[in-house]
């Protein structure tokens, strides 16, 4: 994960699962190998499944939740979320449930994380919105569907069954007119026209025209993975003195 809360990533080789540092060492492995699967971990917090359940391990493998979930994101800016039967609630760094299993649905972004910019998409009933760390609703504005923040770039949201973008104080900045939109990252959004797939910019400019099958994220060095059929490349965005 990109951040400040970046500590390591798991690893798992045959049945073992282990960390290795942000310097390529290894951290110790869990003695009883009861987990199946390891996320990697942030804010010292890494989701793991044990017994076709989930909870938090912290890095030493010691269980800081219950392993009852059936479903559960990695925590970043001290929020998680994690799910029973159908329904999610908001968790802490702590453990500690922030809210009842009252949510439908929340969103998470490309990394699995809900909490970017302290706000969270959750949906109930046929409605997303925005709440914050502590499950607060942010604003009366509702949507039909939302994709998480990747940055503190825009983000993208659904609207007469269309896709545009808001800020982060839920200003319309993109008219929802596109087929389909992925997050912006580094000035850039993926979106959709006519079944294939462009970049456009901040100012709704077509900077990349649709010729893609799919598009993934611009990275701060002006690349991004781009499909044609069943092959992706690399696009590098050529960048004008």
């Amino acid at each position: 994960y990109n951040g400040k809360d970046k500590d390591a990533i798991s690893v798992k080789d045959g049945e073992k699962c282990f960390f290795i540092n942000q310097k390529g060492n290894k951290t110790r492995m869990p003695e009883d190998g009861a987990y199946t699967e390891i996320g990697a971990l942030s804010q010292s917090r890494a989701v793991a499944e044990k017994g076709g359940k989930y909870g938090y391990l912290d890095k030493n493998f010691k269980e800081k939740t219950e392993f009852i979930y059936d479903g559960a994101t990695p925590l970043y800016e001290g929020t998680g979320a994690v799910m029973q039967g159908d329904k999610w609630a908001l968790i802490d760094r702590k453990g500690e449930l922030v809210t009842d299993f009252v949510f439908d649905d929340v969103a998470g972004n490309s990394k699995g994380i809900c909490s970017v910019n302290k706000m969270i998409a959750v949906k109930q009933g046929e409605d997303y919105f925005f709440v914050n760390e502590k499950g607060e609703r942010l604003s009366e504005k509702t949507y039909e569907e939302i994709k998480a923040f990747e940055t503190d770039d825009l983000c993208a949201v659904r609207m007469g069954g269309k896709w545009g973008y808001i800020d982060k104080e839920e200003n319309l900045k993109i008219a929802c007119s596109y087929e389909e939109a992925k997050a912006f990252t580094n000035g850039y959004g993926a979106v959709r026209v006519n079944g294939i797939w462009g970049y456009i910019d901040r100012n709704n400019y077509m900077a990349i025209q649709p010729v893609f099958d799919d598009a993934g994220f611009m990275t701060q060095n002006g690349t991004a993975p781009v499909c044609h059929g069943s092959t992706w490349t690399l696009l590098q965005l050529k960048i004008m003195d």
